[in-house]
């Protein structure tokens, strides 16, 4: 396993799929599509487990 401290710069932006750039408004918006509202559920899912169990 890759240490994250010891990888080159450009091999972790390879890793992401991200340029130096940052992303477009279009291509921030398909990774959010993909990937953002299905964590914020699952966030939202856990906050919710934990209220129910009286952790929180």
């Amino acid at each position: 396993m890759d240490n994250f401290w010891s990888t080159s710069e450009d091999e972790l932006l390879h890793k992401l799929e991200a340029s130096r750039d940052g992303l477009t408004s279009i291509e921030a918006r398909q990774k959010l599509d993909i990937f953002g509202l299905n964590t914020i559920k699952k966030m939202s899912d856990f906050f919710f487990l934990l209220i129910k169990l009286e952790i929180l």
